[in-house]
């Protein structure tokens, strides 16, 4: 395998797992707008990684993207 595919499937399975990270949250637990922003991102990044012939520019940029969002969640009030 090149090695960029090897730096490739190793940003993949970062992406996969920002992923599953993302989606173990829970909607509930955050405001509405933060969510949503979240969400569009989740979309993406699965998209991403679901398709083949995605370059490293595409999951950086998914990767970056959801981890961003899930970095500025804000929890709901009590």
């Amino acid at each position: 395998m090149p090695l960029d595919a090897l730096c490739l499937s190793g940003l993949v399975s970062e992406l996969n797992a920002a992923i599953a990270a993302a989606e173990a949250l829970n909607a509930d637990d955050y405001t509405p707008a933060t969510w949503e922003a979240v969400a569009e991102a989740l979309e993406n990044a699965q998209a991403v990684s679901a398709d083949a012939n995605a370059d490293q520019a595409a999951v950086d940029a998914a990767l970056a993207a959801l981890n961003a969002a899930v970095a500025a969640l804000a929890e709901m009030a009590d």
